[in-house]
């Protein structure tokens, strides 16, 4: 069984709420120990931004 709902969850950052896609996958099987098998992934609606390597230094510099 397949279900794709909207979402949001939190950022990692802390920095507000991230738009996308919750995908679930249940799987259910007579045959293993393990009859039920829940299979989640988020989908981003937002382009991923590759971290800067100068953002550790940006920082360091706001902190002071």
């Amino acid at each position: 069984m397949n279900l794709i709902i909207d979402c949001q969850i939190l950022k990692i950052s802390g920095k507000g709420w991230q738009k996308g896609k919750l995908k679930m996958q249940i799987y259910i099987s007579n045959v293993t120990t393990n009859k039920y098998t829940l299979y989640l992934e988020f989908c981003s609606d937002e382009p991923v931004k590759p971290e800067s390597p100068l953002d550790d230094i940006r920082k360091i510099i706001e902190v002071r």
